[in-house]
């Protein structure tokens, strides 16, 4: 069973296509919004306790993070998983700070500024190489959820990972596109320090791997399970 772990300002529908694409048809897409009272560390441990058949965790973006969190908790019982796009946290103080702050800024604006918060969000320069997640569902209702993640799943807030990513010995997937420099060189070294871990590379493909790429994606989750 495959369980797949949605971006920040993104949604558990997002991951159907996939889910019916995997093999394993037993697939399922948490709402993370469910866990967004929590930090990290124990939003990690509730999804590594949700369904004990689940052997493969995926995770984009913001879902990536959580993956790296759950597979670090002892009480992770993957078999392995698939991380794409994702970062493996700040090294300075200074910089987590900044990033607090702006994550706050974020927050706010999904509560009061909603059409102004989507706006800004979508034009910001990680998706200049990326298209549009088509959806026919709102995100407008979890808005005060979608706060609460820029709050308590800050990246300002994650711990750096890359010291610690020499425990995970399980099997790791990393997919990054090749246009999205900073995840890219990310992925670089994280994949240096996984002791069990391939890295692919999609070419003309930007941070919304899955949704830029579906096809060579769905691909290479396969081919990594079988």
């Amino acid at each position: 069973m495959n369980c797949f772990l949605h971006g920040a300002v993104g949604h558990h529908k997002d991951w159907a296509n996939f889910i019916n694409s995997i093999p394993d048809k037993n697939g399922f897409a948490p709402n993370l919004y469910k866990y967004v009272n929590y930090d990290l560390k124990r939003s990690a441990r509730i999804i590594n306790s949700l369904n004990p058949d689940a052997q493969t965790l995926i995770g984009y973006s913001m879902g990536g993070r959580i993956a790296l969190h759950c597979l670090l908790e002892d009480n992770s019982n993957w078999k392995r998983a698939v991380i794409i796009s994702s970062h493996t946290g700040l090294v300075s103080e200074k910089e987590q700070q900044i990033r607090i702050k702006k994550d706050n800024d974020w927050a706010s604006n999904a509560i009061n500024k909603w059409d102004t918060f989507i706006s800004k969000w979508e034009e910001q320069s990680i998706f200049k190489n990326s298209h549009l997640i088509e959806r026919n569902y709102s995100l407008y209702h979890q808005r005060a959820n979608i706060a609460l993640s820029f709050q308590n799943w800050s990246l300002g807030h994650q711990k750096f990972l890359e010291p610690y990513l020499d425990k995970i010995r399980i099997p790791i997937l990393w997919i990054v596109g090749e246009l999205d420099l900073k995840f890219l060189e990310i992925a670089g070294r994280a994949c240096k320090i996984l002791p069990n871990c391939d890295l692919i590379k999609f070419k003309s493909t930007g941070h919304r791997v899955p949704w830029d790429n579906p096809a060579l994606t769905t691909k290479a989750i396969n081919s990594f399970i079988k």
